[in-house]
Parts: C-alpha cells; sequence; structure tokens
C-alpha cells in the first residue's frame, strides 16, 4: 500500500475493495480504508524496471505486498540468508541480502510512457522476455 501523496501523477484506479469501502487493520488498532490503486513503473537497485501494483490509503510509509509480488508472476523470499525476488516469467533475479526492504524509485509517468511507446517500435527486434522498462532502464 502507498500514501495518497506518493507516485501522484498515476491515476488511482477503482478496485472493488475501494468500491465496497474495504478498511484493513493498521499497526495501531486503527483502519485504513482503501482508496484504490496505483500502478507506477518502479526502477529497482540493479537498474531494472517494473510496474508494481500499490493499494492506496492513508499510511505512514509505502509498502509493497508480497501477495501482490507473488500474483504478478514473481516467487518472493525472506530468509536469514538473504531475501530475493524472482520473475518467474523472465527469470530476472534481484537479491538484496538480509533484509526485508527492497529500494525502489517511482519513474515519473511521462517518462514512462515515453519508454513503453519507443519500445513498441522496436519489439520486432527484441528477445520477447525483455520487458521494455528493462531495455530502456541504463537510459535513466
Amino acid at each position: 500500500m502507498m500514501r495518497e501523496d506518493n507516485a501522484q501523477d498515476y491515476p488511482i484506479l477503482p478496485t472493488a475493495e475501494s468500491i465496497a469501502g474495504v478498511a484493513y487493520a493498521a499497526a495501531d488498532g486503527g483502519k485504513v480504508h482503501e482508496k484504490g490503486k496505483r500502478v507506477p513503473v518502479l526502477k529497482l537497485e540493479n537498474g531494472s524496471m517494473k510496474h508494481m501494483p500499490f493499494k492506496v490509503g492513508k499510511i505512514n510509509k509505502a509498502l509493497g505486498a508480497v501477495k501482490d509480488l507473488c500474483s504478478a508472476g514473481n516467487r518472493v523470499v525472506f530468509d536469514d540468508d538473504g531475501s530475493l525476488i524472482l520473475d518467474k516469467k523472465s527469470g530476472e533475479l534481484y537479491e538484496r541480502g538480509r533484509t526485508d526492504a527492497f529500494p525502489v524509485q517511482v519513474i515519473p509517468r511521462s517518462i514512462a510512457v515515453k519508454l513503453a511507446s519507443a519500445s513498441k517500435h522496436q519489439l520486432n527486434r527484441q528477445e520477447p522476455s525483455t520487458s521494455p522498462f528493462q531495455r530502456h532502464a541504463e537510459q535513466l
């Protein structure tokens, strides 16, 4: 889940939960109402870029849900020996060592749209498992 003021240039999309007025339990015992979701493009420390859906609500700090990562086709492991996210389709592996935090940078929507548009012209010349955002990660 992310705060409403995170990734503001990405629209908040309605979800079944936001329409139904679903609220989640907060660590302080209160409730957090889901306001919808945003799907920003994120740049990971290793330079790759990924779309990642985030629910939007009134929270203090953005948190990525392992369930959402897994639903997007990833395998997620948190272990004393190291943490990792594996993209099961592309085989790309992102390791972070002994931590539960994977720092990311939100790519402004205007740049993400340009990268996606530019990559449409190159799709026939690229390997099928390479995402448009991975191909252009080095440009940012």
